[in-house]
């Protein structure tokens, strides 16, 4: 078929270019499917969490450091956007970043105890704060 010679004449004499072309295709196209994809993670990730993080409230407010809001309450009494009569409570929630220090493992009651005549509530312990190190470690 004289179509198809005219079609596969040029990716055939042009190799490196054809290649390239199609590698390049084949990025964006990637590009696209994990850029949609990870947007349907995070959105069924806020959809399924929206509920447990909103404690049972219709409506959560948060603000940062540079916009804070002292006292929310009479914000919206002053706002001619919100209607306050609709609002039935409004509590606020406070929110801190916690940092653990680096454990160590205590030191044996005796030192001249072997692991063998540890007590199961020592080794308990050891482990215990073992797994702590482990997990929180910087």
């Amino acid at each position: 078929e004289p179509i198809v010679q005219i079609a596969i004449a040029y990716p055939a004499i042009n190799r490196m270019r054809t290649a390239f072309t199609m590698g390049m295709f084949g990025l964006v196209l990637f590009g696209v499917t994990l850029l949609t994809m990870y947007g349907g993670l995070l959105d069924g990730f806020i959809t399924a969490n929206l509920e447990k993080a909103a404690g049972g409230f219709d409506v959560v407010v948060y603000n940062t450091s540079s916009n804070r809001i002292v006292d929310l309450e009479s914000e919206i009494q002053a706002s001619d956007e919100v209607d306050a009569t609709q609002i039935a409570s409004i509590m606020p929630v406070d929110r801190a970043l916690v940092k653990f220090p680096d454990f160590e493992r205590p030191a044996p009651d005796d030192p001249d105890e072997t692991d063998e005549e540890q007590s199961e509530d020592d080794k308990y312990v050891e482990d215990s704060i073992h797994g702590i190190v482990a997990d929180f470690a910087a």
